[in-house]
């Protein structure tokens, strides 16, 4: 053995004195319960109001001047969602109401051969899409 290995063999081990002070502090119980509270709050009312027509939405947003701003905050994003026609911003109303979807960055290609997409090109990845949209026109037509 050398000299030059550390002591606790690299791992982290409690009571570290040298990151005391550095992080975050802990929330308290009230911070805790407020957090909770608005982030439940939030995702009842992004389920409240995206089953609502763009039409409702709009008019909802010029008629109520008494809406808290959680509220308001809702319905503007809906409706520049619709306004834009971003998918990038319905991923994100979807992903608030019903959790986070797992990021996937490998796929199983004929017989368990994996593929790990984060490692391709682009021209690679519009291949590999051309060839999955090609596979189901032919699934579609049989």
């Amino acid at each position: 053995m050398s000299d030059i290995e550390p002591k606790n063999d690299g791992r982290f081990k409690k009571g570290n004195k040298l990151g005391v002070g550095h992080g975050r502090p802990s929330l308290s119980a009230e911070e805790k319960a407020l957090r909770l509270t608005t982030r439940t709050q939030f995702k009842t009312l992004m389920s409240k109001y995206a089953s609502w027509t763009p039409e409702e939405v709009n008019a909802h947003i010029e008629n109520c001047k008494n809406l808290s701003i959680m509220d308001m905050a809702v319905l503007k994003h809906l409706s520049l969602m619709n306004e834009q026609g971003s998918s990038e911003r319905m991923d994100w109303v979807l992903d608030h109401i019903t959790g986070m979807r797992p990021k996937q960055s490998e796929v199983t290609v004929n017989q368990g051969k994996t593929l790990n997409l984060s490692k391709l090109t682009k021209e690679q990845l519009t291949q590999i899409k051309q060839m999955v949209i090609d596979q189901e026109k032919i699934n579609d037509e049989n």
